[in-house]
């Protein structure tokens, strides 16, 4: 049986997001899933209001990158739960030629360089945190760089250079 971590009220509840069992799915098959950076697919609609307010642009791009991070981390988490490695199926899908409410404060490709910033911050944490849900040595013992550039460039390099080189 995988234990499923709890993420109630962390993410949008509507069906258009993916569920857990398709992220084993792609693992176990060599998927790459590119999350996308519209707002209001990324956070719980309660959560995305206490974050609204902020008029520090360093707090804007920190509390915004965090409803990122959190998809990133709970596919690691759901990989995880099953023995899979967990850092291997993230990778940044823009949706720039189509979102319709981009994070506030990543409106362009121009902002990624701070997206990149921002979620190492969230990954450093977390990691110095002892990796929280974490079972897996292979998941808890990964430099918190190495997950950022995972998620920034390296899954989707790996993923097209295997499939279409």
């Amino acid at each position: 049986m995988v234990k499923i971590p709890s993420s109630h009220g962390m993410f949008n509840s509507g069906d258009i997001n993916f569920y857990d069992v398709e992220f084993l799915e792609m693992a176990k098959r060599g998927g790459l899933i590119g999350l996308q950076m519209d707002e209001r697919r990324l956070g719980d609609e309660a959560l995305i209001k206490q974050m609204n307010g902020k008029v520090f642009r360093r707090k804007i791009l920190f509390h915004r990158s965090q409803l990122f991070w959190n998809q990133v981390r709970h596919i690691a988490e759901v990989l995880d739960g099953a023995g899979y490695f967990g850092w291997g199926i993230q990778s940044l899908g823009t949706d720039f030629d189509g979102v319709v409410d981009p994070l506030n404060g990543y409106w362009t490709s121009e902002d990624l360089t701070y997206l990149d910033d921002y979620l190492l911050k969230h990954a450093y944490n977390y990691m110095q945190a002892g990796g929280k849900n974490l079972k897996e040595a292979s998941n808890r013992n990964i430099d918190p760089e190495e997950i950022v550039s995972r998620v920034m460039t390296d899954n989707a390099y790996v993923f097209l250079k295997k499939y279409f080189v």
